[in-house]
């Protein structure tokens, strides 16, 4: 079964309310994850955008847009296929067309989003919904807030075209669940989330995975060594027979990763050293005890490149873009 049967079908588990992935904000909104020491630039904000990549994945993306009064709407004029046209490269779409006209009211953390009819079609269910969590997400990284209320040519809707419920206010979703294990109760599972890159190093994905049992850090970041249960578009940055040894957090509050000395293979290749190190960073910091991360190999500091080091709390960016701005293929991937 390909990978979009599969989502296909978890999509219309959500639709029917039979999965719990549609429910209010279990993951954290990006600009509350510890910042890095990069400095604002006076008269932009960073911003968390939502798109789809060409595998079906939903992906946030930073990017600095003017501050301006309405910024939510700003937001979602990102969404449109012309402002995003430059991230096609690193295989990311718009899910909003150039002709979709957006009227946005917030009062009370409810943001009511007036769309004309054609702005949400789509070709089926899992584009659909798509469409959905991505303006959901991207309204929910602003902390204004919480749920998102769809009327379509000013009336409120049952479901859309292929069945997505936009009946009632919308909260935050979880990205990208994988398909549980068969004995997995998904009522009582626990959700991590976990980045992976994408098979082609152009983005850095977060996908939801339900476990039964403990769910902390240790157990998260066993799961990247395990990798994506998508292998075939997502993939597993870490030399083989790579361990964690121990995952001890300190009195600061730093988790202290120890793994076994196949961590080391990273060095000889770059990117996949950037990758794994990026989605170690971003894995942790998905839990809200976790102030710093120490990477250790067989007890002693890794000595990775000093670049691939530094701690990015986004998982993609792309720059502030007027139209004389020329942006590159390194500048849009992480």
């Amino acid at each position: 079964m390909s990978r979009r049967s599969i989502l296909f079908l978890v999509i219309l588990m959500m639709v029917a309310g039979i999965f719990i992935g549609c429910q209010p904000k279990e993951e954290t909104p990006y600009e509350e994850i510890p910042a890095s020491n990069e400095a604002e630039e006076p008269g932009y904000r960073r911003t968390v955008l939502y798109f789809e990549d060409d595998n079906g994945y939903v992906v946030p993306v930073m990017k600095k847009i003017k501050m301006e009064e309405g910024i939510g709407k700003a937001a979602l004029q990102e969404l449109k296929q012309s402002a995003a046209e430059s991230l096609k490269v690193s295989g990311l779409y718009a899910i909003l067309p150039d002709n979709a006209k957006i009227e946005l009211d917030i009062n009370k953390k409810l943001a009511t989003l007036k769309l004309n009819k054609d702005a949400l079609n789509a070709n089926n269910a899992f584009e659909e919904t798509n469409k959905v969590i991505a303006i959901v997400n991207t309204l929910t990284e602003f902390s204004t807030v919480e749920k998102v209320q769809f009327l379509l040519d000013g009336k409120k809707v049952s479901k859309l075209k292929f069945g997505t419920d936009v009946s009632k206010p919308i909260g935050r979703f979880v990205l990208n669940p994988e398909s549980a294990d068969a004995d997995t109760d998904i009522k009582s599972a626990v959700k991590l989330t976990l980045y992976f890159a994408d098979k082609e190093n152009t983005h850095i994905v977060p996908v939801t995975r339900y476990v039964q049992g403990a769910a902390g850090v240790e157990e998260a970041v066993k799961g990247l060594i395990d990798g994506p249960r998508d292998a075939a578009f997502l993939q597993n940055s870490f030399p083989e027979d790579t361990k964690l040894l121990e995952a001890k957090l300190d009195d600061k509050n730093a988790i202290n990763l120890n793994f076994s000395k196949e961590l080391n293979k990273l060095m000889e290749n770059p990117q996949m050293e950037k990758d794994a190190i990026k989605t170690i960073y971003l894995t942790c910091f998905e839990f809200e005890n976790i102030a710093d991360v120490n990477i250790l190999v067989e007890g002693n500091p890794y000595e990775g490149s000093a670049p691939t080091m530094t701690i990015n709390q986004y998982p993609n960016t792309v720059p502030a873009m007027n139209a004389n701005t020329n942006i590159n293929e390194e500048e849009l991937q992480q």
